[in-house]
């Protein structure tokens, strides 16, 4: 049996019948590359389960990871699983996503003391994999004045992102200004939806039937203020979005950065809910005029380092590159590789507003 995506379907399989299988696989990838020092791997150990990778270690000091997907998180989490285990040089087999992951792996240092080679997964064999352009970044057109006039008025930030102008309260999103097409009904004009979220949107809108949207977004706004503010008790609203509650932060003090102006960018990922943990980017300029990039994550998120490289990549590879994290939330190995990009990028821990 066979999932849609042509893959073994694994999910009646035990937990202990999975690793059997991933290990196998990583073995069959590691075996068909024919290289001395691969087959000395096997030789020497049996493969490791980590969460969804499959890790093994040569004699040498080359390590061999397989991964189902390529995505940012996959990536960071093989590279350190590699400098765990003290390795100076990592093979990747990608089943899903290898032109992606080949992009966010060249963001690391490639040299005698680190390299990181990510191959396609084709059956039990694998070849190079080339990697993905950068996506395009979306340019958010400028809305009219008069849609977002009642946003200023009521102090709410106003951040352009993939093509979305949204107004939020300390980085929660209460309100979006979106176009309803003609195809499904729609006047192909720009329209207020309010709501922390899709669903919420949807609520709303059929509560109100379309009416006393002004009203909705007052109330809205009121409820998101009264559990999101500095020094707030612990709140659902409290606990949403804290990536996007730090770069408000920054972007209402830049200088906690060392920059002197900071404006929100979208990364080149979007997450996929509301409830997804996701980096929050800024970029502008520090004190002596010269570009800087600032992302920001909360909670031990590896993938902010590969995902701030693209975006890096994306706007200007000359910015310097800065990852504000909480100050609880400081991790070493994401300060390791942040020292691995080209160049490299620094880690500024920050006190939270949330406390």
């Amino acid at each position: 049996m066979e999932s849609s995506a042509g893959q073994p379907d694994t999910s009646h399989l035990s937990p202990e019948q999975r690793q059997r299988l991933a290990k196998a696989k990583l073995s069959s990838l590691v075996r068909d590359l024919g290289v001395p020092d691969a087959l000395d791997a096997l030789d020497a150990a049996d493969p490791q389960v980590r969460g969804s990778l499959t890790g093994l270690m040569a004699p040498s000091g080359s390590a061999f990871v397989a991964s189902e997907f390529g995505t940012p998180h996959d990536v960071a989490a093989a590279l350190s699983w590699a400098l765990k285990v003290g390795s100076a040089h990592l093979t990747m087999f990608v089943d899903f996503d290898a032109g992606a992951a080949a992009r966010f792996a060249s963001y690391f240092a490639h040299g005698p003391e680190f390299t990181v080679t990510v191959r396609g997964v084709a059956g039990s064999t694998s070849a190079p994999a080339d990697a993905d352009l950068i996506p395009e970044l979306i340019v958010t057109p400028e809305p009219p004045e008069g849609l977002i006039e009642q946003w200023r008025a009521m102090d709410l930030e106003i951040v352009n992102e993939h093509g979305v102008t949204r107004g939020e309260v300390l980085g929660l999103e209460v309100a979006r200004l979106v176009v309803w097409p003609s195809e499904t009904g729609g006047d192909d004009q720009l329209h207020m939806e309010v709501g922390v979220g899709r669903f919420d949107r949807d609520a709303v809108w059929a509560v109100n039937d379309g009416q006393n949207i002004d009203k909705a977004l007052i109330e809205t706004v009121r409820i998101a203020r009264a559990s999101r503010f500095p020094g707030a008790p612990p709140h659902p609203l409290q606990r949403l979005n804290r990536e996007r509650w730090l770069r408000s932060m920054i972007i209402r003090d830049p200088s906690l950065v060392g920059a002197s102006h900071l404006a929100a960018v979208g990364m080149t990922t979007e997450p996929a809910g509301m409830k997804d943990a996701h980096p929050a980017a800024a970029f502008g300029v520090d004190d002596d005029g010269n570009p800087m990039l600032v992302v920001a994550s909360a909670g031990v998120d590896l993938s902010v380092v590969p995902l701030a490289a693209d975006l890096q990549a994306a706007l200007d590879p000359t910015a310097e590159l800065v990852l504000a994290v909480p100050r609880g939330d400081v991790h070493p190995i994401q300060v390791r590789l942040a020292s691995m990009l080209q160049p490299q990028a620094s880690v500024i821990a920050l006190d939270a507003e949330w406390g």
